[in-house]
Parts: C-alpha cells; structure tokens; sequence
C-alpha cells in the first residue's frame, strides 16, 4: 500500500506567519514520495516508519546571506558488504534518514514570502532534510575525482538527467564544486546550462546552491524528483511500481522487476547478515566545531 505521510513535520518552533509555507512544502514532496523503495531489505525497510523533521525560525545571520539550512540528525545505516563473504553479492551503502531538522534565518522570511520564493526556500531544505546532499556519500551516490572534482552517478537521477537535459551518454549528473561547506558536493551545479537556465528560459533548478529571490523562478528537475529513488524513497513515476517507471533506468533498463535483497543470518548478525546501524549526528550548532561542516547544506541568497 502506498503511505501518504512519509514525512512527519513539527512547525511548533516556526513563527506563526509562516507555518503554512511549511505545510505547503511538505505536501509538495509528499504528491510524489509515497513511501519507502520495494529494493530495501526487508530487515530495514520494517524498522522505518515516517521521517520526522523539526523545523524553526531562529535568527542565522541577519538578513541576506544564509537563508536556510538543514541536515539529518539521526540516520539508519545497512550494507557496504557482501552477502555470503568475500565472493558474494556485494550489498551496497545504505544511509537514511530518521531524524531531521531544519533552520530558516527569521530576518529573510519576510523578504521570501513577499517575492513569492518563501515555499521554493523551504522545499530546498526540505530536500537536503531527507538526504538530498546530506546523504549522496553515506549511499555511495557521489564519487570524487583524481582531480578533486564531485560526480553524482546515482542510476534513476542519472537516467532522468540524460533524458530531460538531452545528454544521452552523460557519465553522470554535475555536481556543484563551488561555494565552500554546505554548498560543494551538495547541490546540482550552477554551471550546467540545464540546471541554470537564466540565460534561457530565465529558471533555476530549486537543487542549486544560491537563488536571488528579486529575480529566480524556480523548477523542479525529474533528476531531483529521481535521485529521492536513489536515496531509497517510492517516487512516483520512478520506481513505484512492480517494474522500474522510469525508462531506461541504467542498467536495469526499466524491463526488470525489482528483487529486494534478503538477508541471511540473523539482525546484526555481523557478515553473513549484516548489521544495521543507528546513527546520532551531531545537533547543527556544533556541526562546524566537530569537522562535519560537509553534513550541514544551505541555501544563500545569490550575490
């Protein structure tokens, strides 16, 4: 059955003006993430249940500048092995999120919702609250270069990419190199005419990492909607089928059911089942003193 509430947000601590900004948000995702990937091990998928987000609206940096930011607090962790030892099917990365939460600079949000981009900004955060960025390295989703450059090469949001911005043989999606902490390795890039379509269609993609509120129109990529199916989400028109939505998928090419992995051996039972972690990060305020900057994604109004 599909879940209508995959997301379970809190807007107690968001300024009354604008919690309905936030609901808003919180529908928008919800009318295509429907529930969690039928590819899951079973043995993950029954401890996950709706991932809860506390959202606030505590002064950051006064107005102008960061406009927002958000990251996973707690996460679930499966796989990076192989099942039945060293010659057997390797189990990929798994990283989700249970926990999140999410900050919004209270001296902006005036300013945002009178330039009608204050529901663009929380759906931006929203996004790296359930692992948009925040989460590509902990699924093995983004790799780095011999020359330091990032490469998203998570297969729905690569084959979305290909498809909607007309470069079939794409070795992967642009990732965002620029920008410093928060921005780098977290975001579509900037540069990709496909993503930034100022100099065309006068759009951005709500994935990148600055937006001028005066001046952006904001869309939603099928590689954003698409690579919430690579961080094991059910997404409409993805992968919320018995056979693959989306044509060619990589290499299961959309013709192939999905067959969830199976775990042999008993919960946390070491390398033949594998264990399954819990996970505690840091609270945000003390993301920055303890190195895990990277963990922590904004949005900053463009300059």
């Amino acid at each position: 059955a599909l879940r209508a509430d995959v997301l379970d947000l809190d807007v107690s601590l968001v300024d009354p003006r604008y919690q309905a900004a936030f609901r808003n948000a919180e529908n928008f995702w919800e009318s295509r993430i429907v529930g969690y990937s039928d590819a899951l091990p079973a043995i993950l998928k029954s401890q996950l249940s709706t991932l809860r987000i506390t959202a606030s609206t505590p002064g950051i940096d006064g107005a102008g500048g960061i406009l927002g930011q958000a990251a996973p607090t707690t996460t679930i962790s499966y796989g990076g092995f192989n099942q039945g030892g060293f010659f057997g099917n390797r189990i990929p990365q798994i990283t989700i999120a249970t926990t999140a939460t999410m900050q919004f600079d209270i001296d902006d949000l005036a300013a945002l919702q009178a330039s009608g981009n204050l529901e663009s900004v929380i759906r931006h955060e929203m996004a790296h609250a359930m692992g948009f960025g925040s989460l590509w390295g902990g699924n093995e989703l983004l790799s780095t270069q011999f020359n330091g450059l990032n490469e998203y090469n998570g297969k729905y949001g690569l084959a979305a990419y290909r498809k909607e911005a007309n470069q079939r043989l794409a070795p992967f999606v642009p990732v965002e190199q620029g920008g410093g902490p928060g921005t780098a390795g977290s975001h579509w890039d900037d540069n990709d005419s496909f993503f930034n379509q100022r100099a065309t269609t006068g759009r951005i993609e709500l994935m990148l990492g600055a937006i001028d509120p005066d001046n952006d129109t904001v869309f939603v990529s099928e590689t954003t909607w698409a690579q919430f199916a690579d961080l094991w989400f059910k997404v409409l028109g993805v992968n919320s089928g018995k056979f693959n939505d989306f044509a060619g998928n990589g290499n299961n090419g959309g013709t192939r059911p999905i067959t969830p992995w199976t775990p042999r051996g008993p919960l946390g039972g070491g390398v033949i089942g594998g264990p399954i972690f819990l996970r505690s990060i840091p609270e945000t305020s003390t993301l920055a003193l303890l190195g895990l900057g990277s963990l922590l994604v904004a949005v900053r109004r463009r300059r």
